[in-house]
C-alpha cells in the first residue's frame, strides 16, 4: 500500500491521456478535464507526460501517505495542507511516511491534479489507466475512489525521508486571466442563422451550472438554425460544441459520447479546454475564431513548454 484515502472527496478518479484509438466501437476517450494541468502535474516529477494522476473535485479527499513519496499538485487550488502546513500548486513535494494531505477550502477552480513521482500502479485496459465511470472499468475499480481505498504507486522514496519542499516550481498558470476561448467553425456552422453566426463571434456565454465530466451547459441568446434539420449521429470529440434544441450550447468534455445527434457549430481548440474545464458557473467567455494552422501551432508551442519542464526536472534529479 501506498497512500489511503482517510475521507473521499466528491468526485476522485484515476485519469491518463486518455484510451484513444477505440471510438469505432463506441468506447470513448475519458482522461482529464484539465489536459495542461494533467501534463504539469507529471512534468514537474519528471513523469511520462502519460501517467496517471488522481483528478479531484471539491471536497476534496483526505489522503494519508503510507511509504515516502515525491508529489506534485496542479489545476485547482483547494487550499492543499501537509500536516497542516500549506502545500502549494505547480511545486513539488518530498512526503514523509504518515503524512496527511488534506484540503480547506476552493480559492480558483474546480479541478485539482495529484501526481506521484513514476506514477500510480493500477491496471492498463485497451491500453490506459483512465477511469470510465460510466461503464465501470478502468483506473481503480472503475469509480471513484471511496474511504477505505489503498492505492498503490510504482515506486516510493526510501524510508526515513522528511517532508520537504523541492527547490523547483512553476508560476500559477491557472490565473491565466482570459475572457476569449480560441475556437474553430463547427461542420455545421453553416446551418445557422445570420444572427446566430454573429452572436457566437461578437457575445458572450455564461458557464452553467449544469456542468460535468461528460459536458458544459452555456446560457446566451438563444441561437436558431436556418432550417430545422435532422443530423445523423457523427463523430464528435472533446471540444465540440453543439446547438441543443433549446436553442442553447453544450460543450462536450472529457467523458463525451463518441457520436452526438446535435449540430456541431463550433470546436473549442485544445489550448481552450483546460481554460474552460476550470471555470467556474457564472463564468462569461466569447469565442475568438481562429484558424486550424494557429489552433495547431499554439498547442505545439504549449507542448513544448511543458516538455521542457519535465526535462529539465528530470536533469535535477538524475
Amino acid at each position: 500500500m501506498s497512500i489511503v484515502i482517510e475521507k473521499a472527496g466528491l468526485l476522485d478518479t484515476v485519469q491518463d491521456a486518455g484510451r484513444h484509438g477505440w471510438g469505432h466501437l463506441g468506447i470513448n476517450c475519458n482522461g482529464p478535464m484539465d489536459p495542461k494541468a494533467f501534463a504539469m502535474a507529471n512534468a514537474l516529477l519528471g513523469n511520462a507526460l502519460h501517467a496517471p494522476v488522481l483528478e479531484m473535485h471539491f471536497p476534496a479527499p483526505i489522503i494519508r501517505f503510507q511509504q515516502p513519496a515525491l508529489i506534485a499538485l496542479t489545476g485547482a487550488n483547494f487550499s492543499a495542507m501537509l500536516d497542516g502546513e500549506p502545500l502549494l500548486n505547480n511545486r513539488a513535494y518530498q512526503v514523509a511516511s504518515g503524512a496527511v494531505l488534506r484540503f480547506g477550502h476552493k480559492k480558483q477552480g474546480e479541478r485539482c491534479y495529484l501526481a506521484v513521482q513514476h506514477g500510480w500502479q493500477v491496471p492498463q485496459l485497451m491500453g490506459s489507466a483512465a477511469t470510465n465511470i460510466q461503464s465501470g472499468f478502468g483506473g481503480w475499480q472503475g469509480r471513484s475512489l471511496q474511504t477505505g481505498d489503498c492505492l498503490p504507486f510504482i515506486a516510493h522514496l526510501p524510508e526515513g525521508c522528511n517532508s520537504k519542499k523541492m527547490p523547483w516550481f512553476l508560476p500559477d498558470f491557472i490565473t491565466e486571466n482570459t475572457t476569449q476561448l480560441p475556437v474553430l467553425k463547427g461542420p455545421e456552422w453553416e446551418w445557422l442563422q445570420e444572427d446566430a453566426r454573429y452572436q457566437l463571434q461578437r457575445s458572450q456565454f455564461e458557464v452553467s451550472r449544469k456542468a460535468d465530466r461528460m459536458g458544459i451547459h452555456w446560457l446566451g441568446n438563444v441561437l436558431q438554425l436556418k432550417v430545422n434539420r435532422n443530423l445523423l449521429s457523427s463523430p464528435v470529440a472533446m471540444g465540440t460544441t453543439q446547438l441543443l434544441p433549446s436553442g442553447q450550447l453544450l460543450t462536450l468534455m472529457a467523458d463525451y459520447q463518441t457520436v452526438g445527434g446535435y449540430p456541431r457549430v463550433l470546436q473549442l481548440c485544445k489550448m481552450a479546454l483546460p481554460i474552460l474545464a476550470q471555470a467556474s458557473a457564472g463564468m462569461q467567455f466569447g469565442f475568438q475564431f481562429i484558424t486550424h494552422a494557429e489552433a495547431v501551432g499554439l498547442y505545439e508551442q504549449q507542448q513544448k513548454h511543458i516538455r521542457q519542464i519535465q526535462l529539465l526536472v528530470r536533469s535535477f534529479l538524475t
